[in-house]
């Protein structure tokens, strides 16, 4: 199992060799989980699955309907899984930890399951026949989450786990090239809604489209062009390429094809879009090939979570290994999110699979887990294989496409065939053959008369009723308690025997002994914190300690439920002060912001600030319960209307911090891992709306525009005092000398100069705004509505405050306009910090903080980014000024007399040279 190796791996246990021997092998893939040391591993041959147990995207259809049959047979008594990722831990810090409680251990495995990636999918169904023997049936799945539309997943790589993957033969080429492609099962409703109003609008009009001027004017060339070939006489069958810049344009080309005529037919083609001279009849049967094409491409991406969706329908027994981190990966990549809270998730796990069972906890929990070294997956297997009936070999079927398994079980003395473990396929087949071993012993892990038939369904049923209170329990490693109880959501740990052991001198725990100490209960476990704290585990409470020894040794004792209440009183305690600095600051801020206001509060005195404050602290102890000594209980009249305005602001205060740290995404779900954005960008640079018409296909609309200024105001003031001052200095002395003509010129292009430096520094550069803020409506073609989004078109209200707006889509700046066009939609990345998808144009201002199309750089004399908004405006103010004062050097240069000039500061010696003339000071 992927998960336990690595652990070890990370511990810096090393992994054994693989022996010749099968037995061996086992032996050693089990070694990993022993502390003793062992060789390096060494990468084994890779045997070449080429039947149809390795499933693929290019046989997934056929396999699935074979595996579908397979689990809903009456003869399926339960269904073993495994599965391989591409990593365990996202970071060093959220590593499980011994005295984790089951909330935070939730929290760590949510983490890795919404990080990384399950690679390998191994299922095993087990069947008992009419001759009541038992026979298993596997798949090894290869999946890979392959882009459908908005749908491009991300996820992380843990080196070390793919370096064990690699080790272990595990070929990334076929999961990469030949993965089999799945979509979350919560979302493929959407999907399919999606896809619905897609198909609606392959033969609809879109009435509530509204365009710009560009796009009006793009359509009428559209429609220009269309008559032209029409009046050539276009013929049934012929064809016309109109050529498209990108995919807004596309989707207006397809929009008045829909509405130009019903014999026009449009489908897109690399270039633009091709239209089709087509009777109805074969408008009809295109129309609906495309709508089979969609479909099938829908039922393709869905791909692997289908297998999930029909084990969930079985209601049989899924039985797992270790399988915590299984089901939760499981859980996140094909079902849905990960709750919050680990009572949700036990809820919801159930409702999906609704019937556990872990080997693993059932081997440690039962009689028979007593008489074993290891519990690892091959080391029981082993251990079942040497001691059950019927072997492993026999529970095979005789398909040609088993034989990579019997060979990898045959028991050769030249020891040339490699073992598979660690390929979830085989994984899943050792899980199922362990359950069996199982059920195989009865209630006191005795085997009973191997000569009977152990695979009688009968047994089979009485021995699951009697592992009904292993049922639905997950194991937990590196932890206190033995298991995840599913079924129990008010589940806690019982810490009574953990204490919290703190030494009060110099003296280092580790030179302390804890037997000396705690003379009544046996030490299990000694975790240090560091060198002067540590926790305890005892083999049950203490009901006595050595005071003798505590005083001499120099340490102190609590219990761990104290120290916890004490960690959770001092957070509270500096969340409070936290909050009241913030508090304090947006006060102080609030009124430097606004001093012409006149003051909330009256003014106090000194005596009064001290016993307001006391007055405050008194009442925030009394709703806590306590009374701090030495506080008065009393307030002046004078404070009391201050303390309650100002307990009443920090009450919103604290619900305004609440609201900010509930990052919330668009299925509602909060993402308290991700970074805390500014989800609207310009809420922070607006200044001003201003409203302007926009002429539409069904009438007039209503376009905001925003008066944006920069963070950095104070360069575009600096700008502006440069300009101002040296006019004014300039006019000044050169005024009276002047022909009017010059200064009309001067203070023209100072004029040009000031406009377009407030074009620059006051409109939007391109922020491009989160996508939960956006209200789109989905374009009802053929293309794929996020591309046009993409593709650099946005969609703003037409009349956002009329009920039932409609939607207008603003095309993209043309070329050469505002700055570089966009790359091809495809070509994305994703900014965490705006948590957006970025075309190669958009980059994140570290100044601003927050994503620009077209970025340039952040100018400090702007205040702000230059973008594809206020590119050409920079442009143009660059010119201005440089005209500008290229003209009044010209002007000041030729307005000189340098013969008299030079008269004044030079004079000619006897020699007939110029020297120049002394200083007369």
């Amino acid at each position: 199992m992927l998960r336990v190796a690595q652990s070890s791996l990370r511990s810096r246990s090393l992994v054994a060799v693989r022996s010749p021997l099968l037995r061996q092998r086992f032996s050693q893939c089990a070694a990993v989980l022993e502390p003793s040391p062992s060789p390096a591993l060494e990468a084994p041959a890779t045997i070449a699955l080429e039947g149809e147990m390795n499933v693929t995207r290019h046989n997934f259809e056929s396999c699935f309907a074979d595996l579908q049959r397979d689990i809903l047979r009456p003869t399926c008594r339960f269904v073993a899984i495994d599965t391989e990722f591409t990593g365990l831990s996202p970071n060093e810090y959220e590593k499980e930890r011994y005295l984790d409680t089951l909330e935070e251990r939730y929290r760590k495995v949510k983490r890795a399951g919404e990080s990384f990636l399950i690679t390998q999918f191994g299922l095993s169904t087990v069947h008992v026949d009419k001759n009541e023997q038992f026979q298993i049936k596997t798949w090894n799945f290869y999946v890979f989450p392959r882009p459908y539309g908005t749908q491009d997943e991300r996820f992380l790589c843990q080196a070390s786990s793919l370096q064990f993957l690699s080790e272990h033969g595990f070929d990334f080429n076929k999961f990469i090239a030949d993965g089999i492609p799945f979509l979350n099962l919560s979302k493929t409703t959407v999907m399919k809604k999606r896809l619905q109003r897609r198909i609606d609008g392959l033969n609809k009009v879109n009435k509530n489209l509204n365009l710009s001027e560009e796009g009006l004017a793009f359509q009428k060339e559209v429609n220009a062009k269309l008559d032209q070939w029409i009046a050539d006489g276009a013929k049934k069958g012929e064809k016309l390429l109109l050529p498209t810049r990108n995919s807004f344009f596309s989707m207006v080309v397809h929009e008045t094809v829909r509405a130009k005529a019903s014999y026009l037919y449009s489908e897109s083609a690399e270039g633009g879009v091709e239209v089709s001279y087509v009777s109805k009849k074969i408008k009809e049967e295109l129309i609906a090939a495309r709508v089979k094409e969609m479909e099938r491409e829908l039922a393709d991406a869905i791909g692997f979570s289908k297998v999930i969706e029909v084990l969930s329908a079985s209601k049989k027994p899924i039985v797992g290994h270790n399988a915590l981190l299984d089901f939760v990966y499981v859980f996140h990549q094909f079902y849905k999110p990960l709750p919050d809270t680990l009572a949700e998730f036990k809820t919801e796990l159930l409702e999906l699979f609704p019937s556990i069972y872990d080997t693993k906890h059932v081997t440690l929990r039962s009689p028979l887990g007593d008489q074993l070294k290891s519990t690892g997956l091959s080391s029981l297997f082993e251990y079942m294989r040497e001691n059950v009936k019927p072997s492993p070999e026999s529970l095979i079927p005789s398909d040609e496409r088993f034989d990579t398994y019997r060979a990898a079980l045959k028991d050769e003395a030249d020891g040339n065939e490699s073992m598979l473990c660690h390929e979830a396929g085989f994984d899943a087949f050792m899980t199922a053959v362990c359950f069996l071993g199982l059920v195989a012993h009865d209630a006191n892990g005795e085997l009973p008369d191997q000569d009977q038939k152990e695979g009688s369904s009968a047994r089979l049923t009485l021995r699951l009723e009697e592992l009904e209170s292993y049922k639905n329990r997950l194991n937990l490693m590196i932890s206190d308690e033995s298991s995840l109880d599913l079924g129990n959501v008010a589940q806690t740990i019982d810490r009574a025997r953990v204490y919290r052991v703190t030494s009060t001198t110099k003296r280092k725990l580790q030179h302390v002994r804890m037997e000396d100490v705690f003379k009544t209960s046996k030490v299990q476990r000694v975790l240090r914190e560091n060198d002067q704290n540590a926790f305890v585990v005892l083999s049950e409470p203490a009901e006595d300690v050595n005071e003798e020894a505590i005083a001499k040794l120099g340490v102190s004792i609590t219990t761990y439920d104290d120290h916890v209440a004490a960690k959770a009183e001092e957070a509270r305690l500096q969340k409070e002060e936290e909050e009241q600095k913030v508090f304090e600051k947006l006060s102080a801020g609030r009124a430097e912001s606004e001093p012409h206001q006149a003051p909330v509060f009256p003014a106090c005195t000194e005596s009064e600030k001290v016993k307001e404050g006391e007055s405050i602290m008194s009442i925030e102890s009394e709703e806590r319960g306590a009374s701090p000594e030495g506080v008065r209980a009393t307030a002046s009249p004078t404070g009391r209307h201050q303390r309650e305005a100002k307990r009443a602001e920090l009450q919103r205060l604290r619900e305004r911090i609440k609201e900010a740290r509930a990052d919330v995404d668009d299925d509602g779900a909060p993402l308290s891992s991700q970074p805390q954005v500014n989800m609207d960008p310009l809420s922070c640079l607006c200044m001003m709306r201003a409203d302007r018409r926009v002429v539409a296909t069904n009438g007039s609309g209503v376009e905001t525009k925003l008066l944006l200024v920069g963070p950095h105001w104070i360069g575009v003031l600096v700008t502006l005092a440069i300009i101002l001052v040296s006019t004014g200095m300039f006019l000044t002395q050169q005024c009276a000398d002047m022909p009017w003509y010059y200064t009309a010129m001067t203070l023209a292009l100072c004029g040009m100069t000031l406009y377009y430096l407030f074009q620059t520094t006051c409109t939007d550069p391109g922020i491009v705004r989160s996508s939960r803020l956006k209200d789109t409506t989905v374009c009802a073609d053929d293309e794929d509505e996020a591309a046009t989004l993409e593709a650099g078109h946005r969609a703003v209200p037409s009349d956002s405050g009329r009920v039932g707006a409609t939607t207008q889509l603003l095309p993209a700046p043309p070329a050469g306009g505002l700055g570089p066009r966009r790359r091809p939609a495809e070509r994305t990345r994703y900014c965490d910090i705006c948590d957006i998808e970025q075309d190669r144009s958009t980059d994140h201002c570290e100044d601003c903080g927050v994503c620009v199309a077209g970025y340039d750089h952040h100018c400090p004399w702007m205040g702000k980014c230059i973008g594809r908004g206020n590119m050409h405006a920079f442009k143009m103010f660059n010119v201005a000024w440089v005209l500008y004062v290229s003209f009044t050097l010209f002007v000041a240069i030729t307005s000189v007399d340098w013969g008299r000039a030079a008269e004044q500061t030079l004079e000619r010696t006897a020699s007939g040279a110029w020297t120049p003339v002394p200083n007369q000071h």
